[in-house]
């Protein structure tokens, strides 16, 4: 995630279990067509529409705090110098699934490790972690919610104002290198902190973010028409924004990265917006794990306020991981 994780890590339980539905919730996609401006965009290949927002490369964070106003290209990096230049996703009919989460077979939540606690992660986060906080909904999505603490559990800064989960595959799949995509609809409102990313297994061995991170999409609440990426390393930190026509809190868009040893890409509903290249003795080239969440509150997105509706649902319908097959 964008701000740091070595706080707070090993402090943290975990909890493996099954609930059954109890969220329903109705949703429905957007349309329209991606207009790329001249040299916005700092991958470009081929021309690509898609049902989504148009485009531009204008506007977003800069540093941890997430705030809007200021200007970002679609990508950015402080670290090492690349060593290869971007190149091009593989064809998709080279593209081998190795794992995947659809959230509609029975058991499908038992595949995942759960964090318990509100230690704040060394990020001053508000919520306590509760395996409770994720289910599946009427339509076989994964539902992970955000709520006002009624439980009278106790946080790092007293009673827990606010519960939410996290679940993550370290134990249960890694993988190095492929391509990484979910479908996800983030939920609006100040002060809410979701998350897709991947993070190196070796995390308490070596600590983070020696451990090298990949964040597929992290919203920061602040700005709903900034799509944000980032990848974390010793002396690294990449930025992948990407500005659009419509809020992505509206409605299902698709987030993904193509990992190998030349790089990182990210996309947005099929679209590459940013690359990251290798360069020599970054961490990346070893297995990474899975990780989604809901936090509330912290550094990046700032706490909560009046307006932020609660209880809140990042709604995941699906997760999909590919390793590449040449020929």
């Amino acid at each position: 995630m964008a701000g740091t994780h070595d706080g707070g890590r090993c402090s943290a339980t975990y909890s493996a279990r099954v609930r059954p539905a109890i969220v329903s919730l109705r949703l429905r996609r957007g349309s329209g067509s991606w207009r790329v401006r001249s040299g916005a965009l700092l991958l470009v290949g081929i021309s690509v529409t898609i049902a989504a927002c148009s485009v531009s490369a204008a506007g977003g964070p800069q540093g941890v705090g997430g705030g809007s106003g200021t200007s970002a290209q679609s990508s950015q990096s402080t670290g090492p110098a690349p060593t290869s230049s971007p190149t091009a996703s593989a064809s998709a009919s080279h593209w081998a699934l190795t794992w995947s989460a659809d959230f509609k077979k029975p058991g499908a939540l038992s595949k995942w490790l759960y964090y318990s606690g509100g230690t704040g992660f060394g990020l001053k986060q508000l919520q306590w972690y509760d395996a409770a906080n994720a289910s599946i909904n009427d339509g076989g999505q994964l539902v992970i919610t955000a709520d006002r603490n009624n439980g009278g559990k106790k946080c790092w800064y007293g009673p827990c104002q606010y519960t939410s989960a996290r679940m993550e595959t370290k134990n249960t799949f890694t993988q190095t290198y492929g391509k990484f995509e979910a479908r996800i609809k983030f939920p609006p409102g100040a002060g809410l902190w979701p998350a897709f990313w991947i993070e190196g297994a070796n995390v308490y061995q070596v600590g983070w973010p020696a451990c090298g991170e990949i964040d597929v999409i992290e919203p920061g609440g602040k700005n709903p028409y900034l799509v944000q990426g980032y990848a974390h390393a010793t002396r690294l930190r990449h930025q992948a924004f990407l500005t659009v026509s419509q809020p992505i809190t509206a409605g299902f868009h698709t987030y993904g990265v193509v990992w190998n040893s030349k790089g990182v890409t990210w996309y947005f509903d099929g679209y590459a917006f940013s690359h990251m290249s290798s360069y020599k003795g970054w961490p990346f080239g070893k297995p990474f794990f899975i990780i989604l969440n809901l936090a509330v509150g912290g550094g990046y997105p700032g706490p909560p306020n009046k307006s932020t509706p609660f209880p809140a649902h990042m709604v995941v319908d699906w997760i999909h991981v590919y390793r590449h097959v040449a020929g």
